[in-house]
């Protein structure tokens, strides 16, 4: 499933988007070429974990945890010019199940973890188990941004 419109702009404004966009930008900005050339930098991909994260009531009540909750930001197709503009297409990929995964911390933060974790035991239960609610659906997400040298915001 392809996310798109308003869904799509919230998940653009997620914090954790918005943070990790911010350190995959930078990690590409580090590279000696950049800025100096014209090249296609590597795609680069870093875990997000969309929703509030504050509370078990927070995520249930936050529409993009229920479209991407923990998902793979990737960079990809990535253009630098030689005067330091870059391009990147943006894609987040989630399988959506609503299943526990109490072995899998992928770098969230412990209250995360365990809100995430104790609220798709209870609900995941009786989403998937009782109402049927199938757990293979993905979802995807795909914006693309040019940066330009000196400017905080993209186009």
């Amino acid at each position: 499933m392809n996310i798109t419109g308003d869904g799509l702009e919230k998940i653009k404004q997620d914090p954790d988007v918005i943070q990790a966009q911010k350190g995959l930008v930078a990690k590409i900005e580090s590279n000696p070429r950049f800025g100096n050339e014209a090249y296609t930098p590597n795609d680069q991909d870093t875990p997000v974990h969309l929703g509030q994260h504050g509370s078990l009531f927070a995520d249930a009540h936050d529409e993009t945890f229920w479209m991407v909750h923990m998902g793979t930001l990737n960079a990809k197709n990535i253009e630098a010019s030689e005067d330091g503009a870059l391009t990147i297409t943006w894609n987040i990929h989630d399988k959506f199940d609503f299943r526990p995964d109490w072995e899998n911390n992928s770098g969230k933060s412990l209250e995360a973890y365990l809100v995430y974790n104790t609220l798709a035991t209870v609900v995941g239960g009786i989403y998937h188990d009782v109402l049927g609610a199938t757990d293979q659906m993905e979802t995807d997400a795909t914006w693309t941004e040019t940066y330009y040298p000196d400017e905080d915001e993209s186009e």
